[in-house]
């Protein structure tokens, strides 16, 4: 099976929370009206440094919910909150959300995907594929299954 990896800059972890955060949103919906949103969410989400934004308590969690400039979507600001947390843990872990990506180098990749799907919240295999594409992660030429 042969294997796509867009080639990238290594990205820091509030790249890989942005990246992924964005892909989240995108999931359901169209590009455009997300993109068009995009530097609203930058500054409602702190340009997605992981430790600011896991900390971002439930009152702010309602405002953001509110605010018209971005996708109001309620479960994903959520999620968004908690994978912050998750993307803190997997620094403790690993260094950083790299070095967790690098620890699952050797899989396969549906037990790459399966593993970040188990690890962060919202995703399902459409949304890591895409995300892992965006970021320069190797995933098959061919989509898997579930993929559209």
């Amino acid at each position: 099976m042969k294997v796509k990896r867009r080639t990238t800059k290594r990205l820091t972890d509030s790249e890989y929370l942005e990246h992924l955060t964005r892909k989240l949103f995108i999931s359901g919906f169209a590009w455009e009206p997300v993109k068009k949103k995009w530097p609203r969410f930058r500054e409602l989400f702190y340009a997605f440094d992981p430790k600011i934004v896991a900390d971002i308590p439930g009152e702010l969690v309602e405002h953001i919910s509110n605010d018209p400039g971005i996708i109001r979507n309620r479960v994903k600001i959520k999620a968004t909150v908690k994978n912050a947390q998750e993307f803190l843990d997997i620094a403790h872990e690993h260094g950083s959300f790299r070095g967790y990506l690098r620890s699952l180098d050797g899989l396969a990749y549906e037990k790459r995907a399966k593993d970040i799907a188990k690890r962060v919240a919202c995703v399902g295999p459409n949304t890591v594929y895409y995300f892992l594409l965006d970021v320069g992660e190797k995933v098959p030429a061919v989509k898997p299954p579930g993929v559209g």
